[in-house]
């Protein structure tokens, strides 16, 4: 495969910002509702930016090298983006003839790839349909089984840049903000279109003491 040239690197630049800003806002979306839904998981993220940031009345110090220490913080975003992905389904063409699952499908066929199918298998997952991010802290997870990003030579460039941006946007909100749901028990309302919207998000909100 070659080198990408100046015009190919400057376009996928620009992809990643505006492509990136969508995805990203729904994403936080799911993720601030899961955390809020399950009281456990937002203790143990303020546990873990305590240990990293110390005392959270001051503003956290954030650096790429803390970024990359928050696993617990990494974990629960990979989860959310199990269950509820910001982009479901990818679209895809074949490169040659071939077979798949018994349909014989010819080269340049437009294919919709469904990630849930993938994220909800229970041979890839133990209790598929349970939110818990704990599983993301072992290696225990099967090779192609999270695909949020995509995969392969096309998965998304710019999936780096989208994690560390969650990262920072939930230590500011968690560090500054006590949140939680106007409803517990009201389901999460989104609605597909090219991505996964996030429609309404009710929470309560105020400064932490």
């Amino acid at each position: 495969m070659r080198p990408m040239n100046d015009v190919e690197i400057r376009d996928t630049i620009k992809e990643i910002f505006s492509a990136g800003a969508d995805t990203t806002r729904n994403s936080l979306c799911f993720i601030i509702y899961h955390i809020l839904k399950y009281p456990e998981v937002k203790d143990k993220l303020i546990k873990e930016y305590e240990s990293i940031y110390g005392d959270l009345t001051k503003k956290p110090n954030i650096t790429n090298e803390s970024l990359d220490k928050l696993v617990y913080t990494e974990a629960v975003i990979s989860e959310v983006a199990r269950l509820k992905p910001a982009v479901p389904v990818f679209l895809r063409a074949t490169s040659l003839d071939t077979e798949i699952g018994g349909y014989k499908i010819k080269k340049g066929t437009q294919i919709f790839t469904n990630y849930i199918g993938v994220h909800m298998h229970e041979d890839h997952w133990n209790e598929p349909e349970k939110f818990n991010p704990d599983r993301f802290l072992n290696d225990n997870i099967v090779k192609n089984s999270l695909l949020n990003f995509g995969g392969g030579i096309r998965i998304c460039p710019g999936r780096h840049w989208a994690i560390k941006n969650l990262k920072i946007l939930l230590i500011r909100l968690l560090t500054k903000f006590d949140m939680t749901l106007v409803d517990p028990d009201s389901p999460l309302k989104s609605e597909f279109k090219s991505v996964e919207h996030c429609n309404e998000l009710e929470i309560y909100v105020k400064e932490r003491e």
